[in-house]
């Protein structure tokens, strides 16, 4: 597994629309006597009372420093390591961090039809970057090569 590229960008990789349509229907009970008086009529009960609407909590905001972007982009294998036809990739984990050495963040993707994932709220200072591509059966690939950026 090779890690191609690593460069910034502003722009998201994608974008979801989602249109929620809530439909909500009621149904009133009639009226009746309870048979004690008669020619009376059942007073007109008020329609009951709805709770407000609740709002929904304030977005969630990154720390004012975590503005970077890394961008990774990478070729899909389509062999394992011994040379042998990849046919069961399952997807790629991502390891991330600001130690080389040990990287204290790993995104899964459990889709093997990507090859890019924009990774955002980078802090400041050097970030480091690996990979590895899994298959069905959960057998993992070799980390890929370190690359890093540099958020300032």
């Amino acid at each position: 597994m090779k890690l191609n590229k690593l460069r910034a960008s502003r722009r998201p990789l994608f974008s979801f629309a989602t249109i929620a349509l809530l439909a909500l229907s009621g149904c009133g009970g009639g009226g009746g006597s309870n048979g004690d008086s008669v020619g009376s009529v059942d007073p007109i009960q008020p329609p009951p009372v709805q709770p407000p609407p609740v709002e929904p909590p304030p977005p969630v905001e990154p720390p004012p420093d975590a503005t970077g972007t890394a961008l990774m982009s990478w070729i899909p294998p389509t062999e394992r390591e011994d040379g042998t036809p990849l046919l069961d990739l399952a997807g790629y984990r991502i390891f991330y961090g600001q130690n080389p050495e040990n990287f204290d963040t790993v995104v899964e993707l459990d889709n093997p039809g990507l090859s890019s994932y924009l990774i955002e709220y980078l802090g400041l200072g050097t970030w480091y970057f690996a990979m590895t591509a899994f298959d069905t059966d959960g057998r993992e690939s070799s980390q890929s090569g370190t690359a890093s950026k540099t958020i300032t």
